[in-house]
C-alpha cells in the first residue's frame, strides 16, 4: 500500500545560507511505519536541497514536500522527522492509518 505525505515546513524554521543572489539550504526527512503487532520498519532517510532567489524570501511561508510511503496491510502509523542538516534542528509528526 503506497500512502502519500505531504510535509509542510515553515521557511523561518530552515537555516538559509546566502549562494550568490540566492538563498539554499538542505534537510533531510526520515519516515517508518508501525505495525499493529508493534513492529517498527527501517527507517528511510531522503535528504533534499534546495535553493531560490533571495529577493523572494518575503513572498515564501512554506517548503512542501511529497512523500510516498510504502506499507503493508498491517501498517496503523506512520512517524515522520524532519532535520535541518546546518542547524540540526528537528521536528516530528505521526499519523493514524485508516484500517479498512
Amino acid at each position: 500500500v503506497i500512502i502519500p505525505v505531504t510535509i509542510t515546513i515553515p521557511i523561518e524554521k530552515l537555516t538559509l545560507l546566502p549562494e550568490g543572489t540566492d538563498l539554499a539550504g538542505r534537510f533531510s526527512i526520515y519516515a517508518a511505519f508501525l505495525r499493529k503487532d508493534g513492529a517498527v520498519s527501517k527507517v528511510a532517510q531522503a535528504p533534499q536541497s534546495f535553493k531560490f532567489p533571495a529577493e523572494s524570501l518575503k513572498r515564501r511561508k512554506d517548503l512542501t514536500f511529497k512523500l510516498d510511503v510504502t506499507t503493508d496491510d498491517e501498517t496503523n502509523g506512520i512517524s515522520v522527522g524532519v532535520m535541518d542538516e546546518i542547524s540540526r534542528a528537528t521536528g516530528f509528526a505521526a499519523v493514524k492509518v485508516a484500517s479498512e
